[in-house]
């Protein structure tokens, strides 16, 4: 337990304003300089010139648990933003367009991202007032691969970076307070699914989650608790 505090007091530690304005530095200067060398001659700012200046967000900002992976955001005038996933032990950089929310498992396997549709796609949906529905993109930190869930509103990870669960956004026009959620199994890559979900939270420790079902005709409204392999009903009643 002391080892444990230790590593995370360390993870703080990296995480402080100065060497983490260091690090980015140390990103960005070799292109800067670069690029200032290959283009000396100064020229006149065009309105596109503008719209491409990038400022770095520190919200979405995160280091993964291992201290491996660094990921932040970067947001222009021209509001195309993105994410930039950082492999701070290769020196590699993985580039995520129109992302927001983002989390990594506690195992440091797996990172999760919601994408939203780009500037110009979300401006007209809002006009014709249709609603702005985000895809989540799941990500293998180990493999490189990735896969992809279109409607997802918000995800979360079991404590023990096992199981994740995905939350479908309701029905459009549907006034039910609840949704089928998504459980996957990360090991095998299983889904289960779970309907007429209202809450749900996982435990603190491994991987139970425990889930309020409600549906309209209030028959079979209850508590359940999933161990990732099997469903039990906590209590039930109107």
């Amino acid at each position: 337990m002391r080892n444990k505090t230790k590593t995370l007091h360390s993870y703080k530690a990296i995480f402080s304003p100065v060497v983490f304005t260091l690090l980015l530095s140390s990103i960005f200067l070799p292109n800067f300089v670069q690029g200032q060398s290959a283009n000396s001659q100064p020229r006149m700012l065009s309105e596109s010139d503008l719209g491409k200046w990038e400022r770095i967000g520190f919200r979405g900002t995160a280091l993964s648990p291992d201290g491996k992976w660094l990921i932040y955001s970067i947001t222009r005038n021209n509001r195309e933003n993105e994410l930039r996933l950082h492999d701070i032990s290769k020196n590699s950089l993985k580039v995520l367009k129109n992302s927001g929310s983002v989390s990594f498992s506690s195992d440091s396997k797996w990172l999760g991202v919601l994408i939203s549709p780009n500037f110009k796609t979300t401006k007209a949906l809002r006009k014709e007032k249709k609603p702005v529905r985000r895809t989540f993109e799941l990500l293998n930190l180990t493999s490189g691969t990735s896969s992809k869930v279109k409607n997802i509103s918000s995800f979360s990870f079991s404590a023990d970076g096992k199981f994740l669960v995905l939350n479908p956004y309701p029905p459009e026009k549907s006034k039910s307070k609840t949704s089928n959620i998504i459980v996957r199994n990360l090991v095998t890559g299983a889904d289960t699914i779970f309907g007429n979900v209202k809450d749900f939270a996982w435990s603190d420790k491994g991987s139970l989650l425990a889930a309020i079902v409600e549906t309209e005709d209030e028959i079979g409204n209850g508590v359940k608790l999933f161990d990732g392999n099997t469903s039990v009903t906590l209590d039930s009643k109107e």
